[in-house]
């Protein structure tokens, strides 16, 4: 309940929310979060709009695929990071539309007087925002993903550029961002192929590798045609591997990339000076 106390408490202060005496009601519930940099738990509040969401009417707005924007990002060695503070709640609400995000704790009433997580409209109306806010900059080179902006260039003098406009258009907008969790010019991190064979399939995952460990980034599988099917089992083994750096050529092509296979005696074809197939 302190944990409760405590975040109300802060969003009273930030002027996120405010008591009131509203028809409406949503549930209140509390979620964990990553734990921060010392290590310590976090929480965080959020409140259930399923039976508002229900009565409210869809936006259709074409959301990012990360498919698209991770193959803008092919050639780029350069990249930044940058979280917008609280994502949604830098949106303001209608004043006529505000007690409908109303939800109870204890003895008082509360709403929010900006966009929180849970209602139904809240990711098409934050990409609609993003996608103004991209307007006029280099938005090939700029991408919002939730709510990330993710700067990405081939040189350094570039890079510092983009980044010079993309502050300046954050000013302009009003947008804050969250320091900790920014990084510029960032380290980039490796991409790691993991293949496996059946009898009758081929399976990949590309992931890339950060302090935080292995991040999934792209599958793929496939039948194996039938005479694939009666190789041995190295020999399937191997073909999943070179499949699988086919497939993901786009993303491996110029770079160094770490092939990760269960299959133990194909460390051993490695080996061979004159490999032949």
């Amino acid at each position: 309940m302190d944990v409760i106390r405590q975040e109300l408490k802060d969003l009273l202060d930030q002027g996120i929310i405010r008591k009131l005496i509203s028809p409406y009601y949503s549930s209140l519930w509390v979620v964990p979060k990553p734990p921060d940099a010392q290590g310590n738990l976090r929480h965080r509040v959020v409140v259930d709009y399923k039976e508002l969401n229900k009565h409210t009417r869809s936006q259709k707005y074409p959301l990012p695929r990360l498919e698209d924007m991770l193959d803008r990002m092919n050639g780029a060695s350069v990249f930044s990071i940058l979280d917008l503070n609280g994502g949604y709640i830098q949106i303001r609400i209608n004043e006529s539309d505000c007690e409908k995000t109303a939800f109870q704790f204890e003895r008082g009433d509360y709403e929010f007087t900006r966009m929180p997580f849970g209602l139904k409209n809240a990711p098409t109306t934050f990409q609609r925002l993003m996608d103004e806010f991209l307007e006029g900059l280099d938005e090939g080179a700029i991408q919002v993903y939730m709510d990330d902006i993710i700067v990405f260039s081939r040189s350094e003098q570039e890079h510092s550029e983009r980044l010079v406009q993309l502050l300046g258009r954050l000013k302009e907008f009003g947008l804050k961002v969250l320091r900790e969790k920014t990084v510029f010019l960032g380290d980039i991190f490796g991409f790691v192929v993991t293949t496996d064979a059946s009898q009758v399939a081929l399976r990949a995952v590309l992931s890339q590798l950060d302090h935080l460990g292995d991040r999934p980034v792209a599958f793929a599988s496939r039948k194996l045609t039938s005479a694939e099917s009666r190789y041995s089992a190295i020999e399937r083994e191997l073909l999943g591997v070179v499949w699988a750096v086919e497939y993901f050529r786009p993303y491996l092509w110029g770079r160094q990339f770490l092939i990760k296979t269960d299959h133990k005696p194909l460390v051993w074809v490695g080996g061979l000076k004159e490999p032949s197939a």
